[in-house]
C-alpha cells in the first residue's frame, strides 16, 4: 500500500525510512549493512540502541567507523563504507554487482 514502510528496520535505507518509492538501492544498502556486520561483527548504526535510535542514525548518515571495530582496517575499507553509506544516493554503488566488485577491490 502507498505510504507503508516495509522491511527489517536495521537494514532499511534512508530513502526507505522516508517512505520513498522502492528501488534497487534499498537492497544494495541492506547488503552494505550485512558486509559491514560480517567484517566488524557489529551493526554500523547501533551499539545496543533502540530501533528509533537506529533509524535516526541511518536517517542522519551517522554510522560507526569500521576502524572502531576492526582496528586493522585500512583507509580503503573506511572509504568503501563512507561511500556506500553516503546520504547522496548517486555516490553509493548502484547495484549488488557494483557493490561486490568494489568490495573485492577494497579487500583484495
Amino acid at each position: 500500500r502507498a505510504g507503508m514502510v516495509v522491511g527489517t528496520p536495521q537494514y532499511m535505507s534512508p530513502e526507505q525510512l522516508k517512505g520513498e518509492a522502492a528501488s534497487v538501492g534499498w537492497d544494495v544498502w541492506a547488503l552494505t549493512v550485512i558486509a559491514y556486520e560480517a567484517l566488524a561483527g557489529a551493526h554500523p548504526f547501533a551499539d545496543g540502541t533502540s530501533i528509533a535510535q537506529v533509524h535516526h542514525a541511518i536517517a542522519c548518515g551517522r554510522f560507526t567507523p569500521i576502524s572502531q571495530h576492526l582496528t586493522e582496517a585500512n583507509a580503503r575499507v573506511s572509504d568503501f563504507f563512507q561511500q556506500s553509506f553516503s546520504m547522496d544516493i548517486a555516490i553509493r554503488p548502484q547495484s549488488a554487482k557494483a557493490l561486490w566488485t568494489e568490495l573485492e577491490k577494497t579487500l583484495g
